[in-house]
């Protein structure tokens, strides 16, 4: 039987008409627009039950264009019998917790079930590879939310009370909450464990309004749990703490614990640390005191949509040439300036960059070196928040928020105003006193 004509599908996608059938008689998908929300509606060619999906937010050309498309790849689908993408084949009977999550991480289109143990690095390049229509949908999540997601799921699925093959139905209230209980009592921060539970319970909420018909689930069990959700608030390093820091990383480095020494000069020019440990020294012109920020190791929505080049600050030239000079990357300048030297789990590789728990261990015994009051949740983004700061206090929000590589918004959502300009002024004085006592040495 013929296809729909190629002008019923461009009225749709300009507007003219709030309908359009794809595929063939039995195995026809129907994108409609209603209430500002696009749908796929279609009819299981098995069991003859009606199917919708919302699948976009908005009524826009492109998103009528992208629903079309997304409309024919599921008729052919269907006619070609791959129906597992369509809908789950489990029973409430076999909904185990690790298959919940694999459900919920399957909104990001072909999401393979491997990636679940993947690194961050890996879940990134993943969500690279997406065609840029697909990445651009609203119902697509950022990277950096892929990545939250999986190693929040991965830390649940080495709970007991979460493992992988326990039933959803036999999951309790209490069992969220126990969990949250002995994740703070292992010194856990009380944020994490309950955005921990708050995703496993999303993905529950997610797999009940997709797959109720098929899989037969209800309700959520985990509903009526009891968690401390107090946000966070992190301070930064005050005058007089970042003084006694790199007064004391001098000899922290001079025992071959360079990498604190030369990330916190980094760290002046405001950058996230994941950022700042994949540096090189080919990134930087010292000439023109330029420094170019990576796309692929940028956060949210700055990944992968283009290298950032921004002016660095004198500190961070100085950290640069002091580590060129002193602990110069063996394998060249295109590899990571804080390479990692080895130690007694991993072996020394020029090519991967230092290990954040590493940079984490040597920031923490600095703070020791130096009397500094370590405090729960601050390390590195401490740094950032503090350049942030100054920035905003003495050139602005929008200055600080272009150099910091942070949108305005988040600037000032997330309180970074805290620290006034003077005792910067004279913190940044002190790192500066810091690199010259250790340029003399």
């Amino acid at each position: 039987m013929a296809r729909p004509a190629k002008e019923s599908r461009q009225n749709f996608e300009s507007g003219k008409v709030d309908g359009w059938t794809a595929g063939e008689y039995g195995s026809q998908v129907r994108v409609v627009v209603h209430r500002g929300k696009i749908k796929l509606k279609f009819r299981h060619p098995r069991t003859g039950r009606r199917v919708q999906e919302t699948v976009f937010t908005a009524d826009t050309t492109k998103t009528r264009k992208a629903g079309t498309s997304l409309a024919s790849t599921m008729a052919e689908r269907i006619r070609g019998g791959n129906l597992a993408q369509i809908e789950s084949t489990e029973t409430v009977d076999t909904l185990t917790v690790r298959k919940v999550l694999l459900l919920y991480l399957r909104r990001f289109p072909g999401f393979p079930d491997h990636l679940l143990a993947a690194p961050s690095s890996k879940l990134r390049e993943w969500h690279a590879a997406l065609p840029d229509e697909t990445r651009a949908l609203k119902t697509v999540p950022k990277a950096s939310t892929l990545v939250s997601d999986v190693y929040g799921f991965r830390r649940l699925l080495l709970d007991n009370r979460f493992r992988g093959d326990r039933l959803v139905l036999d999951l309790e209230p209490g069992d969220a909450t126990s969990y949250f209980t002995d994740w703070v009592a292992r010194g856990g921060s009380p944020r994490t464990g309950t955005n921990d539970i708050d995703r496993l319970s999303c993905a529950v909420n997610y797999v009940i309004r997709q797959h109720r018909r098929s899989i037969g689930l209800t309700y959520n069990p985990l509903d009526g749990r009891v968690l401390d959700r107090t946000k966070a608030d992190i301070d930064s390093y005050s005058q007089e703490e970042m003084e006694a820091l790199w007064g004391s990383a001098p000899e922290l480095a001079a025992e071959g614990q360079w990498h604190v020494l030369v990330a916190a000069g980094i760290a002046s020019s405001g950058r996230r640390s994941g950022s700042i440990r994949a540096l090189t020294l080919a990134d930087h012109d010292l000439e023109a005191g330029t420094v170019t920020w990576r796309a692929e190791v940028a956060k949210g929505e700055g990944y992968g949509r283009g290298d950032d080049v921004r002016p660095m600050t004198d500190l961070h030239r100085k950290a640069v040439e002091w580590a060129s000079e002193h602990h110069p990357n063996p394998e060249g300048p295109e590899h990571p300036i804080l390479w990692r030297t080895g130690g007694k789990t991993l072996p020394e590789d020029p090519r991967q960059s230092v290990p954040y728990s590493t940079l984490w261990g040597q920031l923490q015994r600095l703070e020791v070196l130096a009397g500094v009051e370590h405090r729960e949740g601050r390390g590195w983004h401490a740094f950032r928040r503090s350049v942030a700061t100054f920035l905003a206090d003495t050139v602005g929000d929008g200055k600080a928020s272009e150099f910091v590589g942070m949108t305005t918004e988040t600037l000032r959502k997330f309180g970074y105003k805290k620290v006034q300009p003077q005792a910067m002024e004279e913190a940044r004085e002190a790192l500066d006193q810091g690199f010259r006592k250790e340029e003399g040495e």
